[in-house]
């Protein structure tokens, strides 16, 4: 099983993919195979995926990842 902070380390990883191809006009079936495998699932992502979506946050995450330590 992989450790929360491990998980969180690969969500921050992963935002600037998914913001990239959400500047490009990408929609949750172009996001979906990034978001997914990481827990990055919320109605709002999946219905109007937006680059200001509060899971696309990289200080929410980067707080979360010092709680998880």
């Amino acid at each position: 099983m992989i450790k929360e902070s491990e998980r969180i380390e690969t969500i921050i990883k992963t935002i600037p993919k998914v913001k990239k191809i959400l500047k490009w006009g990408g929609n949750w079936e172009s996001i979906k195979f990034l978001c997914e495998p990481v827990g990055l699932i919320n109605p709002s992502l999946k219905e109007q995926p937006s680059e200001d979506d509060f899971l696309l946050d990289q200080t929410y995450w980067e707080l979360k990842l010092i709680e998880a330590r």
